[in-house]
């Protein structure tokens, strides 16, 4: 609907999600905030894959438009991704994550899929501060 109002791309796919994931995030941002606009940075490639370096730069790049361009700052980060939790304060994920929220940017990310053990939230996710994001779906085979 004309929301998307920035873009970038980080990897070497043709911006298009090759999973329309993003499309569905999208349309639940914009049924709950119909007025909200759309900052699409893609960190991960068409098969889902990316690197630290990535996605720490795409939210250093909303961190960058949040303080610079009022007419585009973003105010939620949306990270529909995850890496096992290495419980690492330095981790590039969680520096990133930390200081997009101590700008006032929240940050929401997939909790992951890995179940309940010790330390499956994934990264970001499991930072504090950073809202988890899960659903539940039964599949006798495990892993949603």
């Amino acid at each position: 609907n004309g929301r998307v109002i920035y873009r970038k791309n980080y990897t070497s796919d043709p911006m298009q999600d090759g999973f329309d994931h993003d499309t569905g995030v999208c349309s639940i941002a914009l049924t709950m905030a119909p007025l909200c606009n759309i900052l699409n940075l893609k960190a991960l490639d068409n098969k889902g894959v990316g690197t630290d370096e990535d996605v720490t730069l795409a939210i250093d790049d909303c961190i960058s438009l949040h303080d610079t361009d009022p007419d585009i700052a973003p105010s939620v980060i949306n990270l529909s991704l995850g890496a096992p939790d290495d419980a690492n304060p330095d981790n590039p994920l969680r520096v990133a994550s930390r200081a997009a929220i101590d700008r006032g940017i929240w940050v929401l990310a997939s909790a992951g899929n890995s179940g309940p053990a010790p330390y499956s939230i994934t990264c970001p996710a499991c930072e504090q501060y950073v809202l988890a994001i899960g659903a539940v779906q039964y599949l006798p085979e495990g892993e949603s």
